[in-house]
């Protein structure tokens, strides 16, 4: 027998157990019992592990997203470092975005300013004699304006590259 002797308020409790009730009387049953619990420590040790990975997966294909220019939405959670590592990118994908969008208004004013001496080096050339210079300058003028319209048109997001499958000959 295995006494344990506990202390109560109505005095000392014996508790007796008979020794072979302690110890299994087969070894294989421990090594059985050892088993089971391994079992259910790796299920609980694999289930931590999924959903320590899940918010880190998350993240990766938000950035993966945002790098083909889109723009997934996030929610920073798992373990401390994950959110902080998940806020992080929140914060730098909206602060890219503000520049972005400065960066836009600005060059979108800078090219309609653009425009202005255009036209008057246009009105100009217009009431000016015919000559070979002046078609030379025309050209100039028509060239410069493309390239204005080109440069409002990126300003303006307007000619973004499409994904998708091309014909090189074509193109």
């Amino acid at each position: 027998y295995a006494v344990l002797w506990v202390n109560t308020s109505h005095g000392p409790l014996e508790v007796s157990i008979p020794r072979d009730l302690l110890a299994p009387t087969n070894p294989h049953q421990l090594l059985v019992i050892v088993f089971l619990a391994s079992v259910v420590m790796i299920l609980m040790a694999l289930q931590y592990l999924r959903l320590q990975i899940r918010p880190i997966r998350r993240l990766g294909a938000a950035a993966e997203a945002y790098g083909r220019g889109q723009s997934v939405p996030l929610k920073a959670s798992g373990a401390r470092e994950i959110r902080a590592a998940g806020l992080a990118f929140i914060d730098m994908r909206n602060r890219i975005e503000r520049q972005n969008a400065q960066r836009k208004l600005m060059l979108s004013g800078l090219g309609h300013d653009m425009r202005t001496p255009l036209t008057r080096m246009r009105l100009l050339l217009s009431m000016a004699e015919p000559s070979d210079d002046s078609a030379a300058l025309a050209a100039e003028i028509s060239d410069l304006e493309k390239l204005l319209n080109s440069f409002l048109d990126y300003s303006r997001g307007e000619n973004q590259t499409q994904e998708g499958l091309f014909d090189p000959a074509a193109i």
